[in-house]
C-alpha cells in the first residue's frame, strides 16, 4: 500500500498542480511523487477499466489532458526554447516520464522508497532537459 503523506504535503501537490513551480525540477519531482502517493493506485485502477466502463474513459481523457497542460506550464521555460517538432517531442517525453506508470514502475516494480523515486524521476527530468 502507499506509504501515507501528510495532508499539509499532499495540499502543496494539489496546489502545485494548479500553479506549477516553473522549471524548479526538484520541486515539481517532490510534487509529482506526493500526488501519486496518496492517489495514483487509484488511478492506475480507473485505467484499468477504462476500455470496459466507457464513464471512466471520458474522465481520464479529462485528466490526461490536464496532465498535459499542467506539463506546458511547468516546463514552458525549456518547451519555448525549441523549435515546434522538437517542443511536440518533448512534451510527449514529459508526459511519459511524469506519468502515473512510472510511478508505480519505481516504487512498487523497482522497490525504491518515495524518497527514493523522488531521487530518481529528479534525474531523470534533469538528464531530459
Amino acid at each position: 500500500m502507499a506509504q501515507r503523506v501528510s495532508q499539509e504535503a499532499f495540499r502543496r501537490a494539489m496546489q502545485q498542480r494548479i500553479e506549477p513551480p516553473v522549471g524548479d525540477l526538484a520541486t515539481i519531482a517532490h510534487g509529482l511523487v506526493v500526488y501519486y502517493e496518496v492517489g495514483g493506485e487509484r488511478m492506475l485502477r480507473g485505467i484499468a477499466q477504462e476500455a470496459r466502463q466507457p464513464h471512466l474513459h471520458a474522465i481520464i481523457d479529462i485528466a490526461r489532458a490536464s496532465h498535459r497542460e499542467w506539463l506546458e506550464r511547468a516546463f514552458a521555460l525549456q518547451l519555448k526554447q525549441r523549435s515546434e517538432d522538437e517542443r511536440k517531442l518533448l512534451l510527449a517525453q514529459l508526459y511519459t516520464l511524469t506519468g502515473v506508470q512510472v510511478w508505480y514502475q519505481l516504487r512498487h516494480e523497482c522497490s525504491l522508497s518515495a524518497e527514493e523515486t523522488e531521487q530518481a524521476l529528479y534525474g531523470m527530468l534533469s538528464a531530459l532537459l
